[in-house]
């Protein structure tokens, strides 16, 4: 990693807590060759299958759940426990992420529970801290059919 595309791969992993995907350092101009190099010499440390962490293997909030969201592709979204941690509703878990895609199956993702959807409607879809996630109400709709009624009420009291 050297030169201008070293500056805007830290400045683009800066804005994404420190997460970036192959498919970015691609665009930025490294090549498979720098990227391993980057894997190998701990510049790049892998979270998820093509999402890494630039620089160190330290997670910062929030980059578990924006990796995993990276890791799925356009129109995924943090939900259910996972979006439940991120708005104070539940406990933060420390388990698989849970991601909802609409419409398609990202194939099998180690370390991310997938859930999908048809569609979104948008007032379901928010951004907290640049992580899309499912909005209160639709995460608590989503926690209804996974948690106890004592996990939904204490979600709902928060809310």
């Amino acid at each position: 990693m050297k030169g201008r595309s070293n500056r805007a791969i830290a400045e683009l992993a800066a804005r994404q807590r420190g997460v970036i995907t192959r498919a970015q350092l691609f665009e930025s101009g490294l090549t498979r060759d720098a990227i391993d190099h980057g894997l190998r010499s701990a510049r790049l440390h892998a979270l998820y299958r093509g999402v890494y962490l630039l620089g160190h293997a330290r997670l910062i909030e929030g980059a578990r759940e924006l990796g995993a969201v990276l890791a799925c592709g356009p129109g995924a979204v943090v939900s259910h426990h996972s979006a439940a941690g991120l708005w104070r509703l539940l406990p933060a878990s420390k388990g698989a992420v849970d991601v909802t895609i609409p419409g398609r199956n990202p194939g099998r993702k180690p370390g991310i529970r997938v859930h999908r959807v048809t569609r979104f409607n948008p007032r379901d879809i928010r951004k907290l801290g640049g992580i899309p996630g499912t909005s209160p109400a639709r995460t608590i709709l989503d926690l209804a059919s996974v948690v106890t009624s004592r996990e939904l009420e204490q979600a709902l009291a928060e809310a």
